[in-house]
């Protein structure tokens, strides 16, 4: 599932965890800006607090909403991506119950998350889509510290069988490094809702991925 250097990358954001001020007027304007795809983490949310949410975003986006909570709201708004935690387990009761009884046998996008290039390796169990990270951590000495290196990710991107999606630190300073590690997309979250104009912040770096498509020999690595 490798991508070309000119494949363009999926740009996808993360909500911010805990409520922040205009946060759905913010989200239908970042979806307007190009925003292809939004997972709602919202951990603290019940299922009350996760429909008011989802009612003040537009109708026209909710297609491109990925839910990591309350599954069965999938029904309710046309949803067909959820995100599944590890704290689902797995096994032949865990598969039943979300399928079955959850979802009530509709097919969904089920994407998981890991921290590991190891799992890119192993067989696809379900899943249609990897979100590998973070690539980028934070420390009191390094502001962009690079948690794997580009050719380990590229590596075992090369092998997967599903898209693998990069999170974690992306910013305009390293976009290159998820564009060149083969990412099928990119996962946004603290550059975006960090900055005081998040629109401004999200449509640099749209502009920046686009350049990074356009000019492929800038991003060439041994693999």
């Amino acid at each position: 599932m490798h991508t070309s250097r000119n494949t363009p990358m999926k740009l996808v954001m993360m909500t911010n965890p805990t409520n922040i001020k205009f946060e759905t007027e913010t989200i239908n304007r970042l979806f307007r800006e190009g925003l292809d795809e939004l997972h709602i983490h919202k951990p603290d949310f019940g299922k009350e607090a996760y429909i008011k949410f989802l009612d003040n975003i537009d109708s026209e986006f909710h297609s491109k909403l990925v839910l990591h909570d309350h599954y069965s709201l999938v029904h309710l708004y046309g949803i067909n991506k959820i995100h599944v935690s590890r704290n689902w387990g797995n096994g032949v009761m865990a598969d039943f119950i979300l399928n079955r009884i959850i979802l009530r046998g509709k097919k969904v996008i089920k994407t998981i998350c890991t921290s590991s290039c190891v799992d890119l390796y192993k067989a696809v169990r379900g899943e249609d889509e990897i979100m590998l990270g973070p690539i980028f951590g934070r420390s009191m000495y390094m502001v962009n510290n690079q948690l794997f290196k580009t050719e380990e990710i590229a590596r075992a991107v090369r092998h997967c069988k599903v898209p693998v999606l990069g999170i974690g630190g992306a910013s305009l300073e390293n976009i290159e490094v998820f564009k060149n590690a083969g990412f099928a997309g990119v996962v946004l979250q603290k550059s975006i809702w960090a900055s005081a104009d998040p629109i401004a912040a999200f449509i640099e770096l749209r502009d920046k991925v686009n350049e990074v498509i356009e000019e492929p020999q800038t991003l060439r690595i041994a693999i």
